[in-house]
């Protein structure tokens, strides 16, 4: 092979090494230092900076074609000078590594080559010649723009960003001052009659007195402090006569239990409510249950006429059970004679609240 076959071929073994170096350079830079390599930063500003006299022309392209001369001289001759190729083809790498380094930006905010798209030449604008960006101040807010601080009136408190009561309200019934439960007679009025009773259990006739007497021994009766009894008629015969007897059988049934209890009882208060007759097309027994309450007075308070209806009617409203007769209510609409006088029936209403 003559001079020029041996030159050729240096320069091109130049070339393919050059260029392989180069890209390891360029790989090790974008990958290894991909954050940053703070203590090549010095170096790679240095490569990246035009030429001395040729503005065009950065320091690394020139650097780098000095070197690739130099690699192909190293290997021009027939016996190669590796070791001397070998450091051109190091430095080729460097000169790649430092020109492709990633840099961080600069505190002032200034443009550097890496906000520059990769592929650098001839045309490629130097970084010292990148226009700056002006940067605004934030403006503050003048004095009259502040928001003025919330403020609560008073008896309310700021709770967030809204003003709340210091006081809250809660309803609540108020409590009753009577309370009935009813006693299982087991009875009602022997047809047309005002002073006997039948058995519900046996269906027998007996007299007031003995159901009396029998209720003074089986329940509680004597023990309260305070009792309503109840009267009623069914639908039979003449009006005047059946209101007269549904007064009637309350007022025996008081007087019965009155004399059951004699010196079983301490102070016991009887009251009476006649419901009157009942309207409906024919008899029913259930129009003549022998109804009785034990009223209990829960504040202590004395109970009269119509505190008993009020807390009758409140008690109804709540769905107590009081006596088996006031849920027929309904099939006595006329007048009742109560302890407070002639009423038109029991005025069923909410109980009055407290808050």
């Amino acid at each position: 092979m003559g001079a020029i076959g041996s030159l050729l071929r240096a320069i091109i073994l130049a070339l393919v090494i050059g260029a392989i170096v180069a890209i390891i350079g360029a790989l090790a830079a974008l990958f290894v230092c991909a954050e940053g390599c703070a203590w090549a930063e010095s170096a790679s500003e240095l490569v990246s900076s035009p030429a001395p006299g040729l503005p065009q022309v950065t320091m690394a392209v020139l650097l780098g074609g000095l070197l690739l001369l130099g690699l192909a001289i190293a290997l021009a001759p027939r016996d190669s000078v590796t070791s001397l190729a070998a450091i051109f083809a190091l430095l080729i790498g460097i000169d790649s590594f430092l020109y492709w380094l990633p840099r961080s930006v600069p505190v002032d905010g200034a443009s550097d080559r890496n906000a520059q798209p990769r592929g650098r030449g001839p045309d490629s604008v130097p970084s010292s010649q990148s226009e700056s960006v002006p940067v605004s101040e934030p403006t503050a807010l003048a004095q009259d723009d502040k928001p003025e601080p919330l403020t609560c009136a008073s008896g309310t408190f700021l709770d967030g960003d809204a003003c709340t009561p210091c006081e809250t309200g809660q309803t609540f019934p108020e409590d009753p001052q009577l309370t009935f439960a009813p006693v299982e007679t087991g009875a009602t009025w022997q047809y047309a009659q005002d002073a006997r009773v039948v058995s519900a259990d046996t269906g027998q006739e007996i007299s007031l007195r003995t159901l009396a007497s029998q209720l003074a021994d089986s329940t509680a009766l004597c023990d309260a402090k305070s009792l309503l009894v109840y009267g009623s008629a069914s639908s039979d015969g003449a009006r005047e006569r059946n209101v007269a007897r549904a007064q009637a059988r309350a007022s025996n049934l008081a007087d019965a239990i009155r004399q059951a209890c004699t010196g079983r009882s301490n102070g016991l208060t009887i009251f009476a409510l006649s419901l009157g007759q009942a309207e409906a097309p024919q008899d029913v027994a259930e129009d003549r249950l022998v109804g009785i309450s034990i009223i209990d007075a829960a504040t202590g308070a004395a109970p009269d006429g119509s505190m008993i209806l009020d807390e009758l009617g409140y008690a109804l409203a709540e769905g107590q059970r009081v006596a088996p007769l006031l849920a027929r209510r309904d099939r006595f609409p006329h007048p009742w004679q109560g302890p407070s006088g002639t009423i038109q029936g029991i005025e069923v209403k909410a109980r009055p609240t407290r808050t």
